[in-house]
């Protein structure tokens, strides 16, 4: 089994719980859906794993005290690419290569993580993201692939649902949020990416961590996509 990195994302203020507790620390099953994200990416091979947070992060750090689990703080909220940003640069991985995953994902699958990071070590990929053909994709990030629609092509980048060109209608491979990196190669272009979006001074403007894919292609740089073949069963928590 490979071993990894983890970087688990969860520093949103996930306003659609309607709750002044944090999303993550939400009660399922009997346990905070952080602590189910937590114990799958440590059973897939993750002995390292950092939590990003931000809106509430004194009572995610109170809940995670005395764990093995090491914090990084991301305040203001700056988008997705700054908060692995900062968790790379305030908690170093053990591991070349690192996981991201959104702390709203409670149903992983053990054997999906592992395959995601045995298909990223096994390439000659920098970053790869993790998809899967929905027949349903509304709401989610689309994967283009060159001229072609689906999934045949050079993978080119990430178009969320709000930027949708219409002929980007047909397109089923989706982003499911949960990717492979490695670290030393990706941290400059990283780095360059947060640095170039933030640099109006607009305290509003985010950096994405799905515009990594053409910033890396820029560099000739490996990108790649890893099919997840899930459908329904990949459920992330949006509202109670």
């Amino acid at each position: 089994m490979d071993q990894f990195s983890a970087v688990i994302l969860a520093a949103g203020r996930g306003t659609r719980m309607r709750s002044s507790l944090p999303k993550v620390l939400h009660p399922l099953l009997g346990l905070p859906m952080l602590d189910h994200v937590i114990r799958q990416v440590r059973l897939a091979g993750a002995s390292d794993i950092t939590v990003v947070v931000g809106h509430g992060a004194d009572s995610i750090r109170a809940h995670l005290d005395g764990s093995d689990i090491r914090l990084a703080l991301q305040d203001p909220p700056r988008g997705t690419g700054h908060a692995v940003l900062e968790a790379l640069d305030q908690s170093p991985p053990r591991f070349d290569t690192v996981m991201i995953v959104n702390g709203d994902l409670p149903d992983l699958d053990v054997e999906l993580l592992q395959g995601i990071v045995s298909s990223h070590n096994n390439s000659d990929h920098t970053f790869t993201v993790a998809t899967s053909i929905l027949n349903d994709p509304f709401g989610m990030g689309r994967i283009v692939r060159g001229s072609e629609v689906g999934s045949e092509g050079a993978f080119n980048g990430i178009v969320e649902q709000k930027e949708r060109a219409l002929d980007d209608e047909e397109i089923h491979e989706v982003n499911l949020g949960i990717y492979a990196l490695d670290h030393r190669k990706t941290l400059p272009a990283l780095r360059f990416l947060v640095e170039e979006d933030l640099s109006s001074g607009d305290p509003d403007k985010e950096a994405y961590l799905t515009r990594l894919v053409e910033v890396l292609k820029e560099r000739d740089l490996g990108v790649g996509t890893h099919d997840c073949c899930v459908d329904k069963e990949f459920a992330q928590v949006n509202d109670r």
